[in-house]
């Protein structure tokens, strides 16, 4: 009689092994389907940082509209230039405040600072030098500093001086007649003119001049005719003359031949933050379409299809562009359509250059009010949405924390698991000791009734 079982070694040959797996991976299925949860949840938190950092972008972008309460929407919102018919001339820096105009402009000289050269040879005394800045008859003094010289060697007088901070400078030239010293105003002007006292070998006076130092150049104001008025300057950068305007003067004019000055207000600096906030909300539209639709032609859902802070997001960005803030009630121009933007069927924006050019031209305050408004409007909504307050912060951090659930779940369901596969294999294990051991007893008794049927027919 044969048996109907089949030993495999020294089991039952039942796969222990493969039966656990089988039924942990039934047993696995509430694991997996937390794996599932979670990158669900993964995708939201990330769709959702893609939402604050295109509202972030945004805000960055209306950051240019928003023009400070009381402030100058023409001055804000423009840049100034300034050029000359001959730009060898001088060089032309406008800013806030300058009145865009022509000026004819002459230069008659240009502002140099005193130079002196001392004697060769000259024996020096020592002491205590008095340096004077001032006016070439000595009646006005506008500096004075007093140094030691030291030992009175030409080095010691030059060290000594760079380091008083006089408003002098001092260099030590070896020429052919010897070691001179060699002393520069560090401004130019008709009040700069070097004075020493004090020290033997080192007196000198504008006024008065000694052999021991030579005149090299003579300190001169600048002086110049704005639109026939004099005015004289002690430095060749003038400020002072236009407001908003710097003057660099390079070299004097011709006798009779005044040059241009041209300054020119550009207020095309508002077309471009128009358009940079134009540009930026329709990518934060872009994305939250995406993000928020089902799309039946690929049966694809976006992460945050029905999720209500996106939908509430969406619902108080369209509302504020619809709506005219408080500050622009009453005003000729209080909608973005007056200024030449408009919404679009799938909430994105068109801005119409033609007419926000023609708006411009009519009314600049008004559309400069007009983008002011509506920019801080926005910025108020988006910081409520993305600060840390904002409901798009909280729906993250509440995101984030059902992440932190599911881990938790996860590490107790993985400890029951290890408990339920521990059970499977001592279950199946002293399974498959049972059959082995029946599979013996039948083997035994197999071989017992054949040895006796052996017997009987004998």
């Amino acid at each position: 009689m044969a048996s109907s079982l089949s030993v495999g070694g020294l089991g039952s040959g039942i796969d222990v092994s493969g039966i656990v797996s089988q039924l942990m991976e039934i047993e696995r299925q509430p694991l997996k389907a937390l794996d599932t949860k979670e990158a669900s949840v993964q995708a939201r938190i990330s769709a959702f940082g893609s939402i604050k950092s295109s509202l972030s972008t945004l805000q960055n972008a209306i950051a240019g509209l928003k023009l400070p309460a009381g402030g100058n929407a023409l001055d804000f919102y423009s840049t100034y230039s300034g050029t000359l018919s001959d730009d060898g001339v001088a060089s032309v820096t406008a800013t806030d405040g300058t009145v865009p105009g022509k000026y004819s402009l002459e230069v008659t000289q240009l502002a140099k600072e005193n130079r002196l050269i001392s004697a060769a040879g000259t024996s020096i005394g020592s002491g205590e030098l008095t340096i004077s800045l001032g006016s070439a008859d000595g009646t006005a003094t506008t500096r004075s500093t007093t140094v030691s010289i030291g030992d009175g060697s030409l080095s010691a007088v030059r060290d000594a001086i760079n380091g008083a901070n006089a408003g002098v400078t001092a260099a030590v030239i070896n020429g052919d007649a010897g070691p001179q010293l060699v002393l520069s105003a560090n401004e130019g002007g008709s009040k700069q003119f070097i004075s020493l006292s004090g020290v033997s070998g080192l007196d000198y006076s504008p006024a008065a001049p000694t052999a021991n130092f030579t005149t090299q150049q003579t300190a001169q104001s600048a002086l110049i005719t704005l639109n026939g008025v004099a005015i004289e300057s002690q430095s060749n950068k003038i400020s002072d003359a236009l407001e908003g305007v710097t003057i660099d003067l390079k070299k004097a004019t011709e006798a009779d031949k005044p040059v241009t000055l041209t300054l020119a207000r550009d207020t095309s600096s508002i077309n471009k933050v128009l358009e940079k906030f134009v540009s930026a909300y329709n990518e934060y539209n872009t994305l939250a379409r995406d993000l928020g639709r089902y799309d039946p032609s690929t049966d694809k859902a976006g992460a945050l299809l029905g999720d209500s802070a996106l939908r509430g997001a969406d619902s108080k960005m369209r509302s504020m562009l619809s709506s005219v803030p408080a500050e622009l009630a009453g005003l000729d121009k209080k909608t973005l359509s007056d200024i030449g933007i408009s919404t679009q069927k799938d909430g994105s924006l068109k801005l119409d250059s033609g007419k926000l050019d023609k708006a411009l031209a009519a009314d600049f305050a008004g559309v400069a009010k007009v983008a002011a408004g509506y920019g801080r409007s926005m910025d108020g909504i988006i910081t409520g949405l993305i600060g840390s307050e904002g409901v798009i912060t909280g729906k993250t951090t509440g995101l984030q924390s059902s992440i932190t659930s599911i881990d938790k779940q996860r590490q107790t369901l993985e400890q029951r698991l290890d408990g339920i596969e521990a059970r499977y294999k001592a279950q199946y294990t002293a399974l498959d000791t049972l059959v082995s051991g029946m599979l013996q007893t039948s083997t035994y008794l197999e071989q017992q009734l054949a040895s006796l049927s052996s017997f009987n027919k004998k």
